[in-house]
């Protein structure tokens, strides 16, 4: 029940409860109709005033609580920032000029082989949280202190990556592409405030040489030479091969394939995607196509015919990266209401945004249309343990980010198809 309905609910009592307390008065105690009627006016009056300060004290806590929160998430981001800066070390020197090679990935040759297969990669992911939920409350241990390791450590990684930047050239990219160098990165989606995992999202990465570069390294090269549908296509065979090896173990978690305008808008390349989403069909269930809200809202014709294409098929689509801002784009309520997107993810950062006043006023209007029109709603890019508390304050109670599970480097070679 809303607040709204439930105060409506209330005042309705404290009416009721004053109207018999005044035909108490008048036919019990032989009161006049009109002495009655007034006193029952003042309590009635009296009981509102206590409802009212009583609903004003728990805005005022759950405000309090949310500023403290906020506080508590810059807190944590200045600590990162400090640690960042403690791991970096000394800038290579100017004559080499050879890039450093990033960290090997983490966990002994045994977790490298578990990330050959998904139950490898669950086997990995369900311990990293059993450990990291042990760790809370451990004498000079905290759960943020444990984020900040992981972020940092994976920060770390990328920016070694690319370091001075490392500027990819169409050819390295076309190269890499054709010599099988993308690499699939898994990020479930967890329940709140279970953490239990709920779906997978998938990212693509790129292996050059000893470099491996996220979608932010290597997309604009990709943009300028044409080959984002390429990777496109690319990635969703590795997704159908994750989903197909989730299926034999029994895990049957829905996985996020992310697919970009320009590869909608490519008939070419968009040909042998839709062939393989019907080749597929009978996985539709198991696999969900997200677009980016801000590229929802360039669609042309075609490309919103191609999107519109995929959901045919029987897979559901999720619209990213949604902003609340004013002239963002369509609003949030009327593509909730038109019923395309089953899944709907909110940076949490929007979510804790303050507007009119009232932190949680957004959330507030959106999770009852939302739940009228049965779609998900996602809470993403969470990266601290006080925007975690926002989430579930706000009634989202599915969420993903780097504070609740970072992103697992998962090699394409899952066996069999």
């Amino acid at each position: 029940m809303s607040h709204g309905f439930r105060n409506i609910f209330v005042i309705l009592c404290i009416a009721v409860i004053t109207a018999a307390i005044g035909a108490g008065l008048y036919l019990y105690f032989s009161f006049s109709i009109i002495d009655a009627a007034l006193i029952a006016a003042i309590g009635f009056c009296v009981l509102l005033v206590l409802h009212n300060n009583l609903n004003l004290q728990r805005h005022f806590q759950r405000t309090e609580t949310h500023f403290r929160n906020v506080h508590q998430f810059e807190q944590a981001i200045a600590g990162r920032i400090k640690n960042l800066e403690n791991i970096q070390g000394p800038p290579p020197a100017a004559t080499n000029s050879v890039a450093p090679k990033p960290l090997p990935h983490e966990g002994s040759d045994g977790e490298d082989m578990a990330q050959n297969n998904p139950t490898g990669l669950l086997n990995e992911l369900s311990t990293a949280r059993a450990e990291r939920n042990a760790s809370i409350g451990a004498p000079g241990h905290s759960e943020r202190d444990n984020i900040i390791a992981l972020d940092s450590r994976k920060e770390q990684i990328e920016q070694l990556a690319g370091a001075k930047p490392f500027k990819i050239k169409p050819s390295q990219l076309a190269k890499a592409l054709e010599k099988g160098g993308t690499e699939l990165y898994l990020q479930p989606i967890l329940e709140l405030p279970s953490r239990d995992i709920r779906y997978f999202e998938a990212f693509v990465r790129l292996r050059i040489g000893d470099n491996i570069l996220s979608a932010k390294q290597f997309l604009p090269t990709a943009k300028d030479s044409g080959q984002i549908a390429k990777i496109d296509l690319l990635s969703l065979e590795l997704t159908f091969k994750v989903v197909r090896g989730l299926q034999r173990q029994d895990n049957d978690f829905p996985v996020f394939w992310n697919v970009a305008s320009q590869t909608l808008g490519n008939k070419k390349v968009f040909k042998d995607i839709l062939e393989m989403l019907r080749a597929n069909q009978p996985l539709n269930g198991q696999l969900v196509c997200e677009i980016s809200y801000p590229a929802y809202n360039k669609l042309n014709t075609l490309q919103s015919e191609n999107l519109a294409a995929i959901r045919d098929l029987g897979y559901e689509l999720s619209l990213d990266r949604v902003s609340t801002m004013a002239n963002a784009g369509q609003p949030i309520e009327d593509i909730i209401e038109e019923g395309m997107f089953g899944f709907i993810k909110l940076p949490a950062i929007e979510l804790m945004r303050i507007v009119g006043g009232d932190i949680a006023n957004f959330a507030e209007r959106i999770v009852p249309l939302a739940s009228a029109n049965n779609v998900v709603l996602i809470a993403s890019e969470v990266e601290s343990d006080a925007q975690t508390v926002a989430m579930i304050d706000a009634d989202i109670f599915l969420a993903q980010g780097d504070a609740l599970m970072p992103a697992r480097a998962l090699k394409k070679e899952l066996g069999g198809t």
